[in-house]
């Protein structure tokens, strides 16, 4: 669906059973009366930060939708009844957005007239490099944020070079009140000129060797982290425009207890500063655990199903399932035997075989 397209009209898509997956456009601001209603087919729905209405019956009787993620509730300021009318129980993530209590007052009214059954799941933004920002590489050359591919790789605290095996990028509106979705940078130049750069979310955390009140009691390799926005040296950008961000998980392989015992990931080089990485298991976001769970689960339920199919019987002609022996196996076959016999004396003229 082309990004330029900002209102999905009332009734756009309404019983289209192709949909399967669907995500609206990022520019999008208007999901009109029943746009998706009756979409039979459809499982999950990611919602831009950009809607902020959202119709009547939007997604009424979508009886597959499972999944549906809301990059920002906050943007949402008018919401339509019975949104998901008559649907089964659903799966509802809110990005950016900590409790029920955060949500505006519409949003709240969605999730008090979801189904029964349903779960909502609130998760801040993940731990971000913003623009600007230099990872340490192979040859100890710097990479902007922006460049990195996955293959590439990055010298750790300890572990070597590691593999980027991940990357995700993404934007939100950056809130210096909110340290979950603000970019922190330094105050002044730190440890070398380079870090003049740098960019952090506010829970990203910066390595630090001696333990203090706010650093956490686990380690990154070894390290006590301490969180961008309780740093002394770093502040946040006091601007409330939308924000690009990066973030990125390395190869873990062979390194299995370690990853165990520390869900936090690596240590990385960032514009001359040690900060975390996380684990590629935190990379994934409820949408994508969700919708990879339920694929395995489908697959474990159709090889299950063959594996109790009831095998298809050949049938095979009657003179094949008769054993072969020279034998007559009943008087039947006997009179048949003889007949034959008597044909074939005839037909080489003579009777001496009678």
């Amino acid at each position: 669906m082309p990004a330029s397209i900002q209102i999905i009209h009332d009734y756009a898509f309404q019983g289209c059973s192709l949909l399967n997956s669907f995500v609206i456009p990022p520019g999008s601001t208007s999901l009109g009366i029943s746009a998706f209603n009756g979409c039979s087919q459809l499982i999950s729905v990611e919602i831009p930060a950009s809607v902020t209405f959202i119709g009547d019956t939007c997604f009424g009787n979508c009886v597959a939708l499972a999944f549906v993620l809301f990059v920002d509730p906050s943007s949402v300021t008018s919401v339509g009844s019975q949104v998901f009318e008559n649907n089964g129980p659903l799966t509802v993530t809110m990005y950016n957005t900590e409790s029920f209590d955060d949500l505006t007052p519409a949003m709240q009214q969605l999730v008090s007239e979801l189904p029964l059954g349903s779960v909502v799941i609130y998760e801040s933004a993940p731990i971000c490099f913003g623009k600007g920002t230099l990872l340490l590489s192979k040859g100890n050359q710097y990479i902007p944020v922006s460049e990195l591919k996955v293959g590439m790789e990055l010298r750790t605290w300890q572990h070597g070079l590691r593999k980027i095996v991940k990357i995700k990028r993404g934007r939100f509106q950056n809130d210096p009140h909110n340290p979950v979705c603000c970019f922190y940078k330094p105050k002044v130049p730190f440890r070398n000129e380079l870090s003049s750069t740098l960019r952090l979310t506010g829970r990203h955390g910066l390595l630090v060797n001696r333990p203090g009140k706010d650093t956490l009691a686990d380690k990154v390799e070894g390290q006590y982290v301490l969180m961008a926005y309780q740093s002394p040296w770093m502040e946040p950008e006091t601007h409330r425009q939308w924000e690009e961000y990066w973030h990125f998980a390395l190869d873990s392989t062979g390194l299995d207890s370690f990853t165990t015992n520390n869900p936090f990931g690596f240590g990385v080089c960032a514009n001359g500063v040690w900060v975390e990485t996380p684990h590629v298991s935190q990379l994934y976001s409820p949408m994508e655990k969700q919708w990879t769970q339920w694929a395995q689960r489908q697959r474990e339920q159709r090889e299950k199903r063959q594996q109790t199919k009831p095998k298809k019987i050949e049938m095979k002609p009657v003179w094949q399932t008769r054993p072969q022996t020279n034998k007559p196996t009943n008087q039947h076959d006997h009179r048949l035997q003889l007949r034959r016999r008597r044909t074939d004396a005839l037909v080489c003229g003579t009777r001496d075989s009678l």
